[in-house]
């Protein structure tokens, strides 16, 4: 084999590697640019990133009043609140909080049901817009155990 190819070879294999960290990079954040800012004057730099949910996407054995929790980042920190949305169904309907709330972590007062799934999703409001995370899912603890 001639070094050119073996360079040849070697810059692929870098673009793929970087096209795999790109989307792995791109799959664990969601940021949202703002489109409400139509107004031709370039301004179209907010953004928010919902991410770290806990329970995590897809987490068993929750306890039935569980704790929500995310983390958020925003362009805008102007009058940020969160709307806490869980439900049986996706994506889910129930708003949880029954006002904005300003934290970013919420108790679950309600019982949940036992061995069922559970979608819960975040939407950050603020002065200029609004923004909706990913819809992530657990299943409550059976109760008696498993």
């Amino acid at each position: 084999m001639t070094k050119e190819k073996l360079k040849s070879g070697k810059k692929h294999l870098n673009n793929i590697i970087l096209l795999i960290f790109i989307v792995v990079l791109y799959s664990c954040t969601i940021k949202v640019s703002d489109s409400d800012d139509d107004g031709g004057n370039g301004n179209n730099n907010s953004y928010v990133i919902i991410e770290n949910p806990n329970p995590y996407d897809g987490a068993v054995d929750v306890p039935l009043t569980p704790i929500l929790m995310w983390s958020c980042t925003s362009s805008n920190t102007n009058n940020l609140m969160y709307e806490i949305y869980l439900d049986t169904i996706t994506p889910p309907v129930k708003f949880l909080s029954g006002q904005p709330y300003y934290n970013t972590s919420y108790y679950v007062t309600d019982t949940l049901t036992a061995n069922k799934i559970y979608y819960w999703h975040i939407r950050a409001v603020y002065d200029n817009g609004n923004y909706t995370s990913s819809t992530w899912r657990f299943t409550t603890i059976s109760v008696g155990g498993k």
